[in-house]
């Protein structure tokens, strides 16, 4: 099922499935904002990742002395939410924990995706309840990516960051930064990213803006602590760069795997609720 909100300026759809932004049209020219998932090159359009960021060293982490095996980005991405609410300008998706999620994470959880128009902007709120008596960890972020044609588009940024990249291992060296530069009208290429992911330690709130031949451009804003920038590499290359706030990361290299030692790990005491705004803004 594919739920739809618009307004005068942009129409959006999602998907029941990970509760994916599939589409985001601009109304006025037609304008296809969201990659449409070319199964050539990357099969999705903007999942949403829950309970970990990136990838487990080994593909494994050890919890309360019993070891799970989370696929890359988590589990949420692949399964079916239940829409709760839907008008023209707004739409909320739900997951609970079950058997099935329990078999990767022991943990219980209820997972909230806001969808609200208001003008040009699409404003994101991901809600982590947690029903059980003890504490909730996890991590949890976006990875909208947005359609353009590479070697014509631009990257900027609000501040100067410190940028990390993968190793061959999809993990994360925080000893060693790649650049300290800002982010700031950089030629997106498909050559830098061809070890995967640039980790950006941002400052809050960041604010990420696409640029292409001053057309079009898409403004990723958010207080996450880390954003991914990421598109295919030069073996694949597809036109698409995704920006992706995160609160959480990757595994790093000197991990112990123990998952409550997780760099970036979020923390939502029993009972309680907590929230993770983040907004995209279509021009």
């Amino acid at each position: 099922m594919t739920v739809e909100i618009k307004n005068e300026i942009v129409t959006v759809k999602i998907e029941e499935l990970g509760a994916e932004i599939v589409s985001a049209v601009n109304n006025a020219d037609e304008f296809e904002y969201i990659w449409q998932a070319d199964p050539e090159i990357w099969a999705r359009h903007a999942p949403n990742l829950f309970p970990i960021i990136g990838t487990l060293k080994d593909g494994k982490t050890i919890i309360d002395g019993v070891e799970y095996e989370i696929p890359q980005h988590g589990f949420a991405r692949d399964m079916k939410f239940k829409v709760v609410e839907s008008d023209d300008l707004r739409a909320v998706f739900e997951l609970k924990s079950s058997a099935a999620t329990k078999k990767m994470y022991p943990f219980d959880f209820v997972l909230r995706i806001v969808y609200e128009l208001d003008e040009e902007n699409l404003n994101i709120q991901y809600q982590v309840e947690n029903p059980s008596n003890n504490e909730l960890l996890y991590s949890i972020g976006g990875h909208p990516a947005f359609n353009i044609e590479l070697g014509k588009a631009t990257l900027e940024s609000n501040y100067a960051y410190n940028t990390y990249r993968l190793d061959n291992k999809h993990l994360v060296d925080f000893e060693e930064i790649a650049s300290k530069s800002p982010i700031n009208g950089v030629e997106i290429k498909h050559r830098e990213f061809n070890n995967d992911a640039w980790i950006v330690d941002t400052f809050r709130p960041s604010i990420f803006t696409v640029k292409e031949n001053k057309l079009h451009t898409v403004t990723v804003v958010s207080n996450a602590p880390y954003t991914g920038v990421w598109t295919t590499n030069t073996s694949n290359p597809g036109d698409f760069i995704a920006v992706e706030p995160w609160w959480g990361v990757a595994d790093t290299n000197d991990t112990t795997g123990v998952f409550e030692d997780k760099k970036g790990l979020q923390k939502t005491p029993a009972g309680q609720t907590d929230v993770y705004d983040w907004q995209i803004s279509f021009d």
